[in-house]
């Protein structure tokens, strides 16, 4: 297997080898914590400490392969274009702190455990928006909320995932 340090290139073969370890690794504490339960009745700080080990692995096997979706994403899906992230429901209505996000419409209840507004787009292309000047962009829904309130001209125009490619 290529390491980091071998190959400046990141695989969707290497991320999913990631993650298939982080899956045994996090099988092998979870048995290590059963076999603490069967032993102990009680067992303490050592049970929890292992439960939060095999809770993290799965939040690693998660990020894995979302890492993995986002070198390759499904054939026929084109992602959006736009640099800065949005709530894909409500659009422009991020807030964050300390590397986390989450939306303040209210309601909407959604977070993200890393700062989204600072990274591109990584959403399905849902509408095509064209303004006055007749310029047109690929965007997705979230995108598509907030150009609609800050361009009054703008035509919103949904695509079908296969017809996103196309001009």
């Amino acid at each position: 297997m290529t390491h980091a340090g071998d190959d400046p290139v990141v695989t969707v073969a290497e991320l999913e080898d990631l993650a298939a370890r982080a899956r045994a690794l996090g099988e092998a504490i979870e048995a290590a914590g059963a076999r603490l339960r069967a032993v102990h009745d009680s067992p303490g700080r050592a049970g929890w400490r292992l439960d939060e080990a095999a809770g993290a692995t799965r939040g690693v096997i998660r990020e894995l392969t979302a890492a993995a979706g986002d070198l390759a994403p499904e054939p026929g899906h084109s992602i959006c274009p736009i640099t800065w992230g949005v709530c894909p429901e409500h659009g422009k209505t991020l807030t964050g702190t300390a590397g986390r996000s989450w939306c303040r419409h209210p309601g909407c209840g959604r977070s993200w455990h890393y700062d989204r507004t600072s990274l591109a787009c990584t959403e399905p292309v849902a509408f095509q928006i064209r303004t006055e000047s007749g310029d047109g962009v690929l965007m997705c829904r979230g995108h598509a909320v907030s150009t609609l309130e800050q361009q009054a001209d703008a035509v919103l125009t949904p695509v079908s995932a296969d017809h996103a490619d196309e001009p």
